[in-house]
């Protein structure tokens, strides 16, 4: 319920939503029929290149790996926004390395505002690798 509140926020918006990795050929043609703005890629060889100049959304559809993928979205340099639930037990704070919110119409406008502020982009990123180098780094995993 909660990702199509926020599918029909962000489709009023034009936005397209990139989803990655396996999709079975019913939800895609299910969700595919109900929102235009959705592109299913599948697996992809060079996860960085397809990653590259966009924003990383986390509204947790399934929660396989979610932490993982935000870690990896930091380490590449991609901002994201995510619901509290995906950063739980990560050191990201809202508004200061992401956004970090639980209703539809505020994680759509959310999405929106980072992607029209290239700036806020880079604070993101920024803040949000050095929480990664401070938080993970060799002597704190000791």
């Amino acid at each position: 319920m909660y990702r199509s509140k926020c599918h029909e926020w962000i489709k009023k918006y034009n936005i397209t939503i990139f989803f990655i990795g396996f999709w079975s050929k019913r939800t895609q043609k299910q969700w595919s029929s109900k929102y235009k703005n959705l592109d299913f890629l599948g697996f992809v060889e060079n996860l960085h290149n397809c990653l590259s100049g966009s924003i990383s959304i986390v509204p947790i559809t399934i929660g396989s790996g979610i932490r993982m993928k935000i870690l990896e979205a930091v380490m590449m340099g991609i901002p994201f926004v995510s619901i509290e639930v995906g950063v739980d037990g990560l050191p990201f704070r809202d508004s200061e390395d992401c956004f970090i919110c639980n209703e539809a119409a505020d994680f759509a406008h959310k999405i929106l505002m980072l992607k029209n502020d290239f700036a806020l982009q880079q604070q993101f990123v920024k803040s949000a690798n050095e929480k990664i180098k401070t938080s993970f780094s060799p002597e704190k995993l000791k």
